[in-house]
């Protein structure tokens, strides 16, 4: 990808975007939806689609143009908001699963015996569901049970975590 496509001036950058949006954004956030990242590791993977980016339009660092102006350029979403939208589409699917189901049992589940380890507790995807939610969300006061509610009816879900909206009300202050 990176000699044969990238480097190759008849090709256009808009579907060098393409290609990279096909090709490597889809194995770099394979199973994303289900990841407990910590900011650490969010800001890696934004580093990454920001230096891909910037390869493809050809923007280098004396350029001095912002993130925001290099994926508006591009006309792609941050990380963020892509993994934000994921987490929430899994979110819906699971909660509309049949009681039964492993992924609706272990959403809910609470160890009930055994001590807690020392230190600060692990983060479960159910608080990284609530960051992102906060972080990107209009609706940031729903309880699970309230977000549970909603994702039952399908088209009101998709109007809620529609990664478009997601983008447009973000403050993507990365920089």
């Amino acid at each position: 990808y990176q000699r044969r496509v990238r480097g190759c001036r008849k090709i256009l950058t808009r579907t060098k975007i393409r290609i990279y949006q096909a090709a490597v954004l889809t194995v770099l956030l394979y199973g994303c939806e289900t990841w407990t990242l910590t900011k650490k590791q969010m800001h890696r993977l934004e580093v990454f689609h920001q230096r891909c980016l910037r390869r493809i339009l050809r923007v280098r660092y004396f350029h001095r143009v912002t993130n925001e102006e290099v994926l508006s350029r591009a006309g792609i979403c941050s990380v963020e908001t892509i993994i934000s939208s994921s987490r929430l589409r899994w979110f819906g699917h699971v909660v509309r699963m049949e009681p039964g189901k492993i992924p609706l049992k272990l959403l809910h589940w609470v160890p009930l015996n055994g001590k807690r380890g020392r230190g600060r507790p692990r983060k479960i995807w159910l608080d990284c569901e609530r960051d992102y939610r906060r972080t990107f969300a209009r609706k940031e006061t729903l309880s699970v049970r309230e977000r549970t509610g909603m994702a039952q009816d399908r088209s009101e879900w998709r109007k809620f975590h529609s990664w478009r909206d997601l983008f447009r009300d973000a403050d993507h202050s990365n920089d």
